[in-house]
């Protein structure tokens, strides 16, 4: 089932995609939830400098294999699968 977040990444590809000056169809259609998905699938797996950059902003307790698994657990709910 999507989640909320899925549905605001698919709105926000769905205006990506308006032609300017034009609304969106407000309707959300299955490829867009599908695309919305596929981003949220490409973010779970993080750059090393998006690893480094999370570890540097948590306490000296955590290290970047804890602020990889934090990540990906985030996006895995996102997307439905955690």
């Amino acid at each position: 089932m999507p989640s909320d977040m899925v549905e605001a990444v698919a709105i926000a590809i769905k205006n990506a995609r308006a032609l300017t000056g034009t609304n969106p169809v407000a309707r959300l259609s299955d490829v867009d939830r599908r695309a919305a998905i596929a981003a949220l699938k490409a973010l779970r797996d993080p750059t090393p400098e998006m690893v480094d950059a999370s570890a540097a902003r948590c306490e000296d307790a955590y290290s970047g294999a804890v602020a990889l698994a934090v990540w990906s657990a985030i996006l895995s709910a996102a997307i439905g699968e955690g």
